[in-house]
């Protein structure tokens, strides 16, 4: 079971992916680059609150992104959101771990785009 903080974040991150990924569908975005997007926004979105509050006193006493969160986002699908975000904020880039973990999943979520492609199949 994953303690209480960790899954209010998790919570968090649904909540918004959600809205995102129900608009572009709407909007005609074929499912994985709908999907990809939207994890994407929230990933970026969660890495720049990360930072904001790392910056400050607050960020200190317990109300940062937990690290499960920002890798587990990648991995879902934000991982090119997180490498761009993690360039851009200068955030994590310091944690080997944030660039292989983000690395590999964009070369698996990249490949998976790659074969939904050539089959035509999970793209609408």
């Amino acid at each position: 079971m994953l303690p209480s903080s960790v899954r209010g974040w998790w919570v968090l991150a649904l909540v918004a992916v959600l809205p995102l990924l129900a608009g572009l569908l709407l909007a005609g975005t074929p499912p994985v680059g709908a999907w990809l997007v939207a994890t994407g926004v929230v990933t970026l979105a969660l890495y720049a609150w990360d930072k904001a509050r790392a910056r400050s006193s607050a960020g200190r006493r317990g109300k940062r992104v937990p690290e499960r969160v920002l890798l587990g986002m990648g991995v879902l699908g934000g991982a090119p959101a997180a490498l761009i975000a993690m360039r851009l904020l200068r955030h994590k880039t310091r944690h080997t771990r944030f660039w292989l973990v983000n690395w590999i999943a964009t070369a698996v979520w990249l490949t998976l785009l790659a074969a939904s492609l050539a089959a035509g199949s999970l793209l609408g």
